[in-house]
Parts: C-alpha cells; structure tokens; sequence
C-alpha cells in the first residue's frame, strides 16, 4: 500500500488515514450538517475543522487522496470491443449519453477497467462513472481552503474493489461493507468483480437507538460506535439494549442482504457464494454476524479473519474502518475535471511568479525608465496616425448599424432552440414510475407472495396475487406502504381459495398509484453497480 493521506469525510465520521513508518489512523466527528450523501455544504468551514484537527493530532501533509461515498455517483458496468488504452477514455466518453439517459452537462464522465469477459468474444469489461460536477467542485474548495494538493478522487465503491482484488481469497465471497447509512455488497471470485449492489441503509439504524436509550448526541456516537463494536464492552451494550431490540435493528439489514444473495444467485448459478465477509467501519457491529448468517444460511465471516486480509495488512482488524482510505490509494479513476485542476494550477504558477516577478521588475524598471523618453515621443507621433484611423472606423460602424437588430433576432431564436432542447431532454419516459416500483418489488415484498396478474398504466398498477395466509397480506400490505414509489393504496378484494389438494391459498387485488417520480440519478442506489 502506498503512504499518502487519504481522507474520507462521512455524515457522521470523518476518518483519516495513512501506512507506513509514521502511521495515521484517525476516527472523528463530523460537524452535524457538514456532509450529506458526500455533498460537502460549506467546504470552507469544513476545511477549517479538518486543520484544527489534523494539527492537533500532530499529522502534517500538503497533499491528500479524498475518497466519496455518496449515491449522487452514478456507476455503470459496460462491455466494449479491445482497444487501446489510450483510445478507452474518448469512447467512454463519447457512449455516456447511452449508459445515463440524462442531461450530463453538470457531470464529470470516468472510467475502469475491470479486465478481459473471458468469453469467447474477449470484450474488454469497464466501469463507467458519472460524478456531479456540484459534489466535486466541493472537494476542491476545500483542499483550497485546507491548502492541501488533490492527488486523487476516487469512489468508495471502486476503493472496496480494488481492496478485495488485491486481498484475492479464494472462490466466490460476498463482501459486505457496512457503513452508518449505506452498504456496498461486492460479489468476487478471486481476483474477479462479478457484481456490486447498494442498499440505501446500513448499521446506522442500531447505532441511532443506542443513542437515543442513552440520550447522547453526535459528540456521543463515536463512544456509542466503539461500544456496539468492541466485544470487550459487549456487557455494556447489552445493559442498555436487549437482544430482540438489537435482532429488530439488524432486521432491515441482514434481509436487505439476503435478498441481493437471492439475486445474486438467480443470475449466477454456476458461481455460488462460499462466505460472507463483513467488512467495513460497521462491519463488526453487535450480532451483526449472527443475524446475517441467521438470515442467509451461509458462512459469514470478518474481514480481519480471512489470512489473505491478515498478510495484506498490518493490523487487519484496525484497518477495517478504513477499507475505503487503503483502497483509493490503488487505482482510483480520473475524478478530476480539467475545469477544476487548471484552474488550480493558473493560480499556483501565478503565486508562485509573483516573487520572481518582484526581481525582474525591479531590475527593469531602470530600463524602463530610460526608454520612456523615446516611447513617449514615438507614441505620440502613433497618436496621431491612430486619430485618422480611428475617424475611419466610426465609419464604418455606422454604416453597418443595421445589422444589429438582424444579430439580435438569431439571438432571440438560438436561446428558445435551446429551451426546447433542455425541456426535451429532461422529458420523462412513461416507464420510470414501473421501473421504479418492479426494482422495490423485487427487494422488499416477501418470498411467499406470487403474484397473478399485473394491468400498469401511466397512474399505477393494479395486480392480484395469492398468499397462504391473511396475515401474510397484512405484511405486504406493510411492505407495499414503505415503498418510495408509491403514493396510494387500496384492497378493493380478498378471498379464501383451496387448491385441488385441500391447501387454502389467500386470494386478492391491490391497486398501487404512482408517487412522482425524483430525477433519475438522484434516486438511484448509485446507479447500476
């Protein structure tokens, strides 16, 4: 691993990190309100906490790698034919508008390469990426601010990966990184990415009802953090919460993690997951193992107890809050916009001559002053000749005064052309409110349902379906509440049916309509992973 600051600035925890000789492990609080989803709200008062910090926790650098976990970044895998590298990122680039169906002027487009199909055709897999100019322009401003060079910027997702490329256990492991609001599930074979899915919602969810038995607030949530992940203070936990309330808390979580396993294994049969591997600064979270492995039927393990982890790190337990820092130091993608480092470096080359400048002045300006004398008497013999000139060009101009109304007119026009352009763009399609609810339908409605039939419309979808009992309809009917999609719902229906063996099937209809819908990067679990 390389030694360079890294620095990962989360909602609640803001943490530090750096190998080598002079090791930086730093965990601190984030001030309430400074960072949400990644989108840094005022990055010049940020960039003054994070000095007060690192200079009091004697950590001294002029350059940092900055890694962002936020769903704002949208990601998505694509294949393309062998080319060179060189020619990657222009292709990338010229495709984006196919990989997100969106406006992406106010996007920075980058890219990965995951590696070679290995099927027969020997396509070249890609992960493409696509960052909020507002978000990164945030980064910057605070790097000037904290007067720190910008290496690198890399995603969290792609950080994770690169960690578990380089960690390469053996078979197939569904790597699990849980932080306090999101959770990154990464599906590898050794070396391999095979899949990445989010899930909006993490260890946050335990971790808010510890502090809120203690009555403890953001200053409280580190101590209340360590206490729900240290086994040694596993008692004082315990003393505050029972264990139906920590298996409710997890509830959310660990089936949120099981139904992406089902996923996973309905599209990859022949590749079946061996373990599960918690990681991440969550990841060792109270009966968080337990309830996992309750939920899914598979070995679940630490991170820290694989010994590919364990010869990768010095301290592997230590580092697995820091997962993401360790890998933005690998290969982090080009989260750069030329916008942003030019700027920076105008600015650096024009400090930077300022002094010099001050030396050549002052031994010019003796030269200065001795050609005066015949500047002066050269430019007013050119005064002259440019009077002339002059009185030449205002005539001119007026006699080209009426084209000016002409000029405005295509003025007028180019900016209602470009109106039109915006507004068709940013149309909607028809089928976003549908696949917004199949994609929740897929997560959060029980196993046991099976639906008959399904009628969608612009407004909603009305469909019927079978369960075995009528309390399992109330529980869909709890589920299909909690869905983001919807807006209303009704159960015009409900009978009680047998089959040809005697066994009652719960017969009924549901009529869901449609919540409008957000812009599509904005609501997307970080897009397709």
């Amino acid at each position: 691993m390389s030694n360079g600051l890294v620095i990962e600035l989360g909602e609640r925890v803001t943490r530090v990190w750096r190998d080598g000789k002079t090791p930086v492990r730093l965990m601190l609080p984030t001030p309430e309100g400074a960072v949400t989803d990644g989108q840094l709200a005022n990055p010049e008062e940020l960039a003054a906490f994070l000095t007060a910090q690192l200079r009091a926790n004697s950590v001294r650098a002029t350059a940092a790698t900055f890694v962002i976990a936020s769903g704002r970044i949208a990601t998505r895998e694509v294949s393309l034919p062998p080319v060179k590298a060189s020619r990657l990122a222009e292709i990338v680039r010229t495709n984006a508008a196919d990989y997100f169906p969106v406006n992406l002027s106010g996007y920075h487009i980058a890219h990965t390469v995951l590696g070679e199909s290995g099927d027969a055709e020997s396509r070249t897999r890609v992960m493409v990426y696509a960052a909020p100019l507002a978000l990164l322009e945030g980064y910057f401003r605070l790097a000037a601010a904290a007067e720190l060079k910008i290496r690198a910027i890399d995603y969290a997702g792609n950080a994770e990966y690169n960690v578990y490329r380089a960690i390469d256990a053996p078979g197939v492991n569904l790597y699990v990184y849980v932080n306090h609001g999101s959770t990154y599930l990464t599906f590898m074979e050794g070396r391999s990415l095979l899949l990445q899915r989010t899930l909006t919602y993490g260890g946050g969810e335990l971790l808010e009802e510890f502090l809120s038995v203690l009555g403890g607030g953001t200053d409280r949530y580190l101590d209340a953090y360590r206490a729900l992940s240290d086994p040694e203070r596993e008692a004082e936990a315990l003393g505050v919460l029972d264990e139906a309330d920590i298996l409710a808390s997890l509830g959310r979580l660990s089936t949120g993690i099981a139904r992406s396993l089902d996923y996973f294994t309905s599209n990859y049969a022949d590749t079946p997951v061996e373990n599960i591997v918690l990681t991440g600064p969550l990841g060792r979270l109270l009966r968080l193992r337990e309830a996992v492995a309750s939920a899914t039927g598979h070995n679940t393990v630490y991170m820290d107890e694989l010994p590919e982890a364990q010869s990768r790190f010095r301290d592997a337990r230590g580092a697995l809050p820091f997962i993401d820092c360790a890998g933005a130091l690998l290969a982090p993608p080009d989260l750069l916009p030329a916008r942003f480092t030019q700027a920076k470096k105008k600015a650096a080359r024009f400090a930077s001559g300022r002094e010099a400048s001050l030396k050549i002045g002052v031994a010019g300006l003796a030269v200065l002053l001795a050609a005066s004398g015949a500047l002066t008497w050269f430019g007013c013999s050119r005064w002259r000749d440019s009077r002339g000139a002059n009185a030449g060009m205002l005539a001119d101009i007026a006699a080209l005064e009426y084209t000016e109304p002409v000029y405005n007119s295509y003025l007028s026009y180019v900016a209602g052309a470009d109106a039109i352009l915006n507004v068709r763009a940013l149309t909607s399609s028809p089928n976003d409110n549908l696949a917004a609810f199949l994609s929740e339908l897929e997560l959060k409605l029980p196993r046991e349902i099976l639906v008959l039939s399904a009628v969608c419309s612009r407004d909603g979808v009305a469909m019927t379906a079978s369960v075995p009992r009528k309390s399992d309809v109330a529980r869909v009917m709890v589920q299909l509440r909690s869905f983001e999609s919807i807006a209303a719902l009704t159960l015009p229906s409900i009978s009680v049916t047998e089959d040809g063996t005697g066994v009652p099937a719960v017969s009924f209809a549901i009529t869901c309509a449609y919540r409008p819908l957000a812009p599509l990067l904005a609501a997307s679990e970080g897009g397709a992973r």
